[in-house]
């Protein structure tokens, strides 16, 4: 295992972006991988070569994504390449652009609940955004975080959130979710009892006609 970084280095946002890039680079280079991260390194013909260089690669993601928070590693996750995944921590911390926190801030306004979607992914998807905005020191009051998850929900939850909101109590972002997911599991435990209860009913009448 590369040891190079403590874990209180670990990028933990904007700022301390600057330190953690300096450490992290000087790292790469003391490993012969600096070029993964700065360079579109094309892919060897030679057999050899070419499996050097892709256990180089693997050896520079596992780096990059050791030494950042686990907040941020929805971020560089699904990236293709080391560089690519530097890239996209440098975009979001080296060039701080408030175009970028708007887009963001819209992207949590307009979250819907969605037919396919379940309560844990719906909360995952604010909760992302959240983060993501935490990241770039842009934090969203957990108020907020509620009403827009509350705002998102499909009509069949009106009644629970009306309910929720007369208790007077404003719950918080985690609160809320906790008990949406006992509400879901409630509502799929009552569901598949109504559909029990429905084929032992076609079953009886089934037996009825057939004598």
């Amino acid at each position: 295992m590369v040891v190079g970084l403590k874990v209180e280095d670990r990028l933990e946002g904007i700022s301390n972006f600057r330190s953690w890039k300096s450490k992290m680079l000087m790292l790469l280079n003391e490993q012969d991988l600096k070029d993964h991260v700065l360079k579109d390194i094309p892919e060897p013909e030679a057999a050899r070569e070419k499996t050097k260089h892709k256990k180089n690669e693997a050896i520079a993601m596992r780096i990059l994504m050791d030494f950042v928070r686990d907040h941020l590693v929805p971020i560089i996750a699904n990236e293709e390449s080391a560089k690519k995944m530097y890239d996209a921590l440098r975009n979001l911390f080296e060039n701080e652009n408030p175009s970028q926190i708007l887009a963001l801030k819209d992207q949590l306004q307009q979250i819907m609940f969605k037919k396919d979607d379940s309560i844990s992914t719906y909360f995952m998807k604010i909760a992302q955004i959240r983060d993501h905005l935490a990241a770039v020191e842009e934090s969203i009051p957990d108020r907020d975080l509620v009403l827009t998850a509350m705002g998102g929900l499909p009509s069949e939850w009106s009644p629970y959130v009306k309910g929720t909101c007369a208790r007077g109590q404003m719950l918080s972002f985690d609160q809320f979710y906790s008990k949406c997911i006992q509400e879901e599991t409630m509502e799929i435990a009552s569901s598949s009892k109504e559909k029990e209860v429905e084929i032992v009913l076609v079953a009886k009448i089934g037996k009825k006609k057939g004598k």
